[in-house]
């Protein structure tokens, strides 16, 4: 383990980001198009073994951005599993967990503690995260099989702001995005900012 526990939980409070705004409109600094080199990154699975993502027969790939010690991830892994459960046929999701923070023991523990029905992988060198410009967890993206860029940001509505959450999500910004493009419709918010922890530099 890279960065010592104490550490991390002196720095937690520190590693919330707030603000949260829908738009339809492109984010020139952080919305592209499209990802094509996302096949040719390498992770490591929890069985310590390298993996790469594969553009096959599923028509959306989902990244979802993780820290086991970050609440806000821990909060949202029953919305993962209830995606997952929802449309698992037609879409392939991975928790993404970046850098080298945490232990592969951590990272399992993280994963069975909370029952989470997606492959969780981890970003050693951050390439993937880097590449697809995540900054916080947790934070998702959602490409096509084509790699195009479907949606980006935050899972929902729930959290508002730093410290500030509603009691229960309104808009449910990523299920909407995955309802839309696999009914051929436009997706009308595509991007949003993302409130959580930030991803440390290790």
């Amino acid at each position: 383990m890279i960065a010592a526990k104490g550490y991390r939980g002196g720095l937690l409070a520190l590693l919330l980001m707030s603000g949260m705004f829908p738009s339809t409109a492109q984010d020139t600094n952080r919305f592209e198009q499209a990802y094509p080199q996302v096949q040719h990154i390498s992770l490591q699975t929890l069985d310590q073994n390298n993996a790469s993502v594969q553009f096959d027969s599923a028509a959306l790939h989902l990244f979802v951005f993780l820290s086991p010690e970050c609440p806000l991830s821990q909060n949202y892994t029953l919305v993962l599993n209830n995606l997952e459960k929802k449309f698992g046929k037609e879409l392939k999701s991975y928790g993404i967990i970046p850098g080298r923070a945490y232990s592969i023991q951590e990272v399992r523990q993280f994963a069975g503690d909370y029952k989470l029905e997606i492959p969780v992988w981890i970003d050693l060198k951050k390439e993937l995260s880097n590449y697809l410009q995540a900054t916080v967890t947790p934070e998702v993206v959602l490409l096509n099989k084509k790699g195009e860029l479907i949606y980006r940001g935050a899972i929902d509505d729930w959290v508002e702001k730093l410290g500030q959450k509603k009691v229960k999500a309104r808009v449910h910004y990523l299920e909407d995005a995955i309802k839309a493009y696999l009914d051929n419709k436009s997706v009308r918010v595509k991007s949003t900012k993302p409130v959580g922890c930030l991803i440390n530099e290790f």
